[in-house]
């Protein structure tokens, strides 16, 4: 938290004047970058989000300003293109980016019109920055490529990543259907037991345990059936 005030409370611009202006500010960067979490590590390397590039730009003077956003949407693909100026204090024009985005890009097929919209102008701001300082971001140990850039590799990562195999159903249908057949000839609770016993594996299947279930409770039935008759015999 206090890494996160000192930015909101420094107006100070830094002076990189010299080589150890511009160390002691890189390492005060990637002090910030890193308490704040304003990075992205993507295949081993480490990439500054653009809030990161926002810090650093800040600090030196350039407060970047949208200076248009055009759409090129066509039909179900949303695209537009966004220009980002940076301005110094005075209102002079430091650096210039441009960049696009659309939902055609792999990762951001879901995306809604407005948040390809808002990517256009996220990117082109890291790009306006890259072309100024991309230099300062490398000698604090950072990739000169701001991470919102590096999106289409993000999402071949995610894709490439091996996803849980889908887990093979034991049996079929029809060996299934095969087993229940079978305990249906079962005449009796011990020949029902024994029929049981020989299934091997797919006896734990839920469908052949209700089956079995089923059959127990039928047997049941039936020979209660069976003694109710001979006692009637008896009676008579």
């Amino acid at each position: 938290m206090a890494k996160t005030n000192e930015i909101a409370t420094r107006t100070e611009q830094v002076e990189l004047a010299n080589p150890q202006d511009i160390m002691n500010f890189a390492t005060e960067l990637k002090s910030l970058i890193v308490d704040n979490k304003l990075y992205t590590n993507i295949k081993g390397k480490n990439y500054v989000n653009v809030e990161g590039w926002q810090i650093a730009g800040a600090f030196t003077g350039a407060i970047p300003i949208v200076e248009k956003v055009e759409d090129l949407s066509q039909g179900l693909t949303y695209k537009y293109r966004a220009e980002v100026s940076l301005r110094d204090k005075d209102g002079n024009q430091v650096g210039y980016g441009v960049a696009i985005c659309t939902n055609k890009e792999a990762g951001k097929k879901n995306f809604d019109e407005y948040a390809v919209a808002s990517m256009a102008q996220t990117r082109a701001v890291g790009k306006a920055y890259r072309m100024k300082i991309g230099w300062l971001l490398k000698v604090a140990g950072y990739e000169t490529t701001p991470a919102e850039e590096m999106d289409a590799v993000v999402a071949e990562v995610v894709e490439k990543k091996p996803q849980p195999a889908t887990e093979k159903a034991k049996f079929s249908t029809r060996d299934i259907a095969i087993a229940k057949k079978q305990l249906e000839l079962a005449n009796s609770m011990d020949e029902l037991r024994v029929i049981f016993g020989t299934l091997g594996e797919i006896k734990a299947e839920p469908e052949i345990i209700a089956k079995k279930d089923e059959m127990k409770a039928k047997l049941a039935e039936t020979a209660a059936k069976t003694v109710t008759a001979t006692r009637g015999g008896d009676d008579e």
